[in-house]
């Protein structure tokens, strides 16, 4: 793709008059995921495997036995390359931060090397998109980038399409700049190590350029085989020495979710989800200027066409996630950075041109008001970190503590586990209200109320320390302003073992194991509305530790009813404190006590 002038209404010169120097404009990119990164600093389940696995090569180093993934694999295995490079550039920083603030703080340090990675990548982009469209649109692409909210918000994540995004970017950057033979191995790396899909959107672009004869056939095997087998020899050598049997991990995905298509197993959505549903929010008020770059500008149709075929050929699958067409909104943002520029360039021709380009900047406003209020949702979907963390900074001695899959799901990793004198468990199937699930001394249990029926198991036998709460639902009130206010609902349940003698330490070698099938408690629905005797409620009642199984089971923390954002900050506010050094209790009991009490007897 060559600067071609005839399209712009200004030169690449235009772009000083805005005021804004490159460095400057880099440093607002990187500021903004760093936003995002302390808003959310626990992570979901599709990151897991990226982050147990930077874990394990800093802490375990060579000795694989120790690794995660043996334990819990997965349903397809996972390339070791991006967490090994991420490992490698976390190194240096792990040493220091490690001995002083903590493995959480490694993790912090693992998302941002991720992020600043990925912002060097967007920088490339950036700059083929000013050598091609001019300064002026390269401007307008990271006004617009910085306000929306899931691009910025994933560059930080260690999802396996953040780990291909940098390579997509560098991609596309030597495409726009005709740099053909780096071209090829950028995309070859996306495709064959970590995003086979991608395939879709590079050979697009591959395909662009072989027709119209900008690159060689001959030319491009020459670069492909060699650069292909070289690929597929290092994710072989590497991965098989991790997962200790010969596999190509992408391969194997490739297989699963595309010819087997047993992603659709984890749910599905409408052929047209991505269309009304996932760019919309991507975007933001932006999707709306996008016809109008493409209008205006053959070139912003040359980059935006690969990225719409793109979507259009993913909608076939049924399983559909809007991370899954991530790579898109870079490319569809250049077409509304152009149209924002000829708008601008055009504000002093005419009275409705100047309202129309006031309005064009307002759109950056309504992009920054989604985006606050999705990072708003976001920081309350991590229950399960911020559970550990709570249950770690309340409770001073050892213990043995089991997590539940909701909550190993939504925020725990093993840089959350940082007390030398603590045992985690993660043992899955184990029957609620077992003598295996008896023998921890915490446990962390997904329950939607204090009377759930995933809790009755525990009521003669343990005390509930806290909750955790979850963002429920986003209600309308306009009697206030802002209008909108999140709605929590509790999700985590701190439960403390009041019969010590129950519990079993563990041995290095042993660890509670699950019930054979046939023996699975089978366990009702979950339910507010079970009616158990309790009671009145006493507010001046003060929260005392039972000392036996026959002791009264004194029940704090959340109710069942959602609560207002406003006034629900108990544990989803506290992330930067969480990882403190355990105190005496005596702040969070005196805390506890100011709470309405209920006694089951």
């Amino acid at each position: 793709m060559k600067k071609d002038r005839s399209d712009e209404p200004g030169s690449a010169e235009d772009g000083d008059r805005l005021g804004l120097p490159a460095l400057p404009i880099e440093c607002a990119v990187l500021a903004t995921v760093l936003l995002h990164l302390a808003l959310c600093p626990f992570t979901k389940v599709e990151e897991s495997f990226n982050m147990q696995a930077v874990h394990d090569i800093l802490y375990h180093r060579f000795d694989i036995r120790q690794y995660d993934h043996l334990e819990f694999p997965g349903v397809v295995p996972r390339t070791f390359l991006g967490p090994l490079a991420l490992a490698v550039l976390s190194a240096p920083g792990a040493a220091i931060l490690s001995p002083f603030a903590g493995k959480f703080a490694v993790q912090l340090l693992v998302r941002f090397v991720l992020g600043a990675v990925s912002v060097a990548a967007f920088y490339r982009f950036r700059q083929s998109v000013e050598q091609v469209f001019g300064r002026p649109v390269a401007v307008w692409l990271v006004c617009i980038t910085v306000t929306q909210f899931h691009f910025m918000f994933y560059l930080s994540r260690a999802l396996p399409n953040m780990m291909a995004m940098p390579l997509v970017l560098m991609a596309v950057s030597c495409w726009m700049r005709q740099e053909h033979t780096p071209f090829l191995w950028w995309s070859g790396a996306a495709v064959l190590l970590f995003r086979a899909e991608l395939t879709m959107l590079l050979g697009i672009l591959l395909l662009m350029e072989l027709v119209t004869g900008r690159l060689p056939l001959l030319r491009c095997l020459k670069v492909c085989v060699p650069a292909g087998l070289a690929l597929l020899l290092l994710s072989f050598t590497v991965d098989s020495l991790f997962w200790r049997r010969p596999v190509w991990p992408e391969g194997e995905v490739l297989w699963f979710n595309v010819v087997l298509n047993k992603s659709a197993e984890w749910g599905t959505l409408p052929a047209l989800w991505y269309w009304y549903s996932a760019l919309p929010r991507a975007l933001g008020a932006s999707l709306a200027l996008v016809p109008v770059g493409l209008a205006l500008d053959r070139r912003a149709r040359l980059l935006a066409g690969p990225a719409l075929a793109f979507v259009a050929l993913y909608s076939l699958l049924p399983h559909k996630e809007l991370r899954f067409i991530i790579y898109v909104v870079p490319l569809l943002n250049v077409a509304a950075a152009r149209a924002c520029h000829a708008i601008w360039e055009g504000r002093l021709k005419s009275a409705w041109r100047s309202y129309l380009a006031t309005a064009m900047c307002c759109h950056l406003l309504v992009n920054v008001a989604l985006t606050a209020l999705l990072a708003a949702v976001a920081r309350h979907n991590y229950p399960g970190g911020a559970a550990l963390g709570r249950l770690q900074h309340l409770e001073p001695d050892a213990a043995y503590v089991h997590i539940d899959v909701y909550s190993a799901q939504t925020g725990v990793t093993r840089f959350l586990q940082h007390r030398d004198d603590w045992r985690y468990n993660k043992t899955e199937n184990l029957a609620p209200g077992s003598p295996d699930m008896h023998s921890f001394t915490h446990l962390l249990i997904e329950a939607r109320g204090k009377r759930s029926s995933a809790l009755k198991p525990y009521e003669e036998t343990h005390m509930i320390l806290d909750s955790v709460d979850v963002f429920s639902h986003i209600q309308f009130n306009y009697d206030h302003f802002p209008p909108l206010r999140l709605r929590m609902r509790p999700a985590i349940f701190l439960l403390y073992n009041n019969v010590p003698e129950n519990v079993r330490w563990p041995k290095e070698e042993e660890e509670p194991q699950p019930p054979p099938e046939e023996s699975e408690t089978v366990v009702e629905p979950e339910t507010d509305d079970v009616k158990d005797p309790v009671a009145p409620e006493d507010d001046s009642s003060k929260v005392e530790e039972p000392k036996a199984a026959n002791s009264e089971i004194v029940f704090t923390g959340a109710e069942e009813s959602d609560k207002d954002y406003s006034d629900d900050m108990v544990a989803s506010e506290k992330a930067a404190e969480l990882f403190l050094p355990p105190d005496d209790g005596t702040a969070d009991e005196a805390r506890l006590s100011d709470l309405p009490t209920q006694v089951i007897r």
